[in-house]
């Protein structure tokens, strides 16, 4: 009683200057608490304050107008770095250096550096700078439990923690970790803790291609310290479904959620009518950009082109979605265009897709369900192989149609009755009567329509990759182990 007593006889302006007091008060940033900060007296620290409350409470024109205002001090430095973090400008960040610290009193510099470290991590992080990231957001953690700022050491250790798995995978079980995230985002001491919780959590289920999934969580996200992230950005791009939700969205945000939104559907003409990405809106060089793109020009049948995009996609390690569908239009590129894939070792590609398919991507992402209509070759040659991913298998039932000297084959039926229609599909109709060919078009229209339409794999093409990879690859028995399978299923001849 006597400690609650103390408590309550303590002014604002006392609990303002002390690291631990001001923890604890401002865990929850409300109405009352900014009411309580404009009525006292103006100062650099109760600008510094208010500052962070109004940029807690998503008011970020409101706190950057009072930092504007109110000219230089270190304390309203290291808040303007948080804010810039919030508008994506990275670079200022670590440009920044904030005035004389060593002016502060002991506790409040301490304070203020903490600060500094986790604004310059955040950077870092979204910078794809991850060793750093996670280095600076340990001396954080370390200083704020160090002044008993327990609400802000959590945020630097949730912070860390995502580092730490973008920088080194090793042991990382994603059910587990999801659920200690999910754990957080109840439990957490702060509401700025939980948004680092709902944003780990986010971007993990973003990166398992669970993008509905994560949709969901963003909208559970407390608004503020939400509005300006990149994932949240990606994942609203369905809703942006005619002409007034583009013209209201940023006009830095266009291009890249135009290319997104245009792979999403697979419409190769949406994503070529978009414009290019704003190298503002994301540190990484136009990623799903580029993939979007080189799909799309792939799609057409460009494969230089293509080739040109998917190159320039930057893609980190951690980002296993974004990861896959690269990897899997450079596969599909050396099915269908071995030649200007001379320099690509396709094994590791596969080898890579792989491992992506069984570890990282979940069963149940929407990535399964486009990779085979988007890159039916690579699917295939995936699928050869022995214990294909089933989640994978599954999704291909019904949608690829394999092209191969038996019949065409789907769902796991080969039709031998279709040989007319796979000369056709070929290229092979020399023989054929002008009357012929109408007639085995006509029929060829009826039975995709029959199937839905499914996407076309010409198994020549997969034939040729897989005996070239029986003679080169590394591990050559394994492929010809696949050759010697596929010969027997689809009447090639070894």
């Amino acid at each position: 009683m006597q400690r609650y007593l103390a408590w309550m006889a303590m002014s604002t302006l006392e609990r303002l200057s002390s690291p631990h007091l001001w923890d604890a008060l401002s865990a929850e940033p409300n109405l009352g608490l900014l009411a309580t900060l404009q009525s006292l007296p103006a100062s650099p620290l109760r600008e510094a304050r208010l500052a962070y409350v109004l940029l807690m409470l998503g008011r970020l024109d409101e706190a950057q107008q009072l930092l504007d205002q109110a000219g230089r001090h270190p304390l309203l430095e290291v808040v303007q770095m948080a804010i810039w973090v919030e508008q994506h400008r990275f670079t200022q960040v670590l440009g920044a250096t904030p005035g004389n610290l060593e002016s502060l009193p002991y506790s409040l510099r301490l304070e203020a550096q903490a600060r500094v470290w986790l604004e310059q991590s955040k950077a870092h992080f979204h910078l794809c700078q991850y060793r750093e990231a996670y280095k600076l957001a340990g001396l954080a953690a370390d200083r704020a439990q160090g002044l008993g700022m327990l609400s802000l050491a959590q945020v630097c250790q949730l912070h860390a923690e995502e580092c730490r798995t973008a920088l080194d995978e090793t042991g990382l079980e994603l059910s587990r970790y999801e659920q200690a995230l999910r754990l957080q985002v109840r439990t957490a001491f702060s509401q700025e803790s939980r948004v680092m919780a709902y944003l780990a959590l986010v971007r993990l289920l973003v990166r398992q291609g669970l993008y509905d999934k994560a949709m969901r969580f963003t909208l559970e996200v407390p608004r503020p310290l939400n509005g300006q992230h990149f994932v949240e950005l990606m994942l609203v791009v369905n809703k942006l479904d005619d002409e007034s939700d583009w013209a209201r969205l940023e006009p830095r945000y266009r291009g890249r959620l135009h290319a997104i939104k245009g792979l999403l559907s697979l419409d190769a003409a949406f994503i070529l009518s978009g414009p290019p990405p704003d190298p503002g809106f994301h540190p990484r060089p136009g990623a799903e950009w580029n993939i979007a793109f080189g799909w799309a020009r792939l799609s057409r049948g460009e494969y230089g082109a293509a080739l040109e995009h998917f190159q320039a996609a930057f893609v980190p390690r951690c980002e296993w979605d974004l990861r896959f569908v690269r990897d899997m239009g450079l596969v599909e590129l050396g099915v269908l265009a071995p030649e200007i894939m001379a320099e690509y070792d396709l094994e590791p590609l596969i080898q890579e897709a792989q491992v992506l398919l069984t570890k990282r991507i979940n069963p149940q992402s929407l990535i399964l369900r486009l990779i085979p209509r988007g890159m039916p070759h690579a699917t295939a040659l995936l699928l050869a192989l022995p214990e294909p991913c089933a989640a994978l298998k599954e999704s291909a039932w019904t949608q690829l149609l394999l092209v191969n000297p038996a019949g065409l084959c789907i769902a796991g039926v080969t039709h031998t009755h279709t040989k007319a229609l796979v000369k056709l599909l070929e290229g092979d109709t020399e023989g054929m009567t002008p009357g012929a060919l109408r007639t085995h078009r006509h029929r060829l229209h009826l039975f995709l329509q029959q199937f839905g339409q499914p996407a076309v794999v010409r198994g020549r093409s997969v034939w040729k990759t897989i005996q070239h990879l029986a003679e080169s690859a590394e591990d050559a028995a394994l492929w010809r182990e696949v050759r010697t399978r596929y010969a027997q299923a689809f009447s090639y001849d070894e």
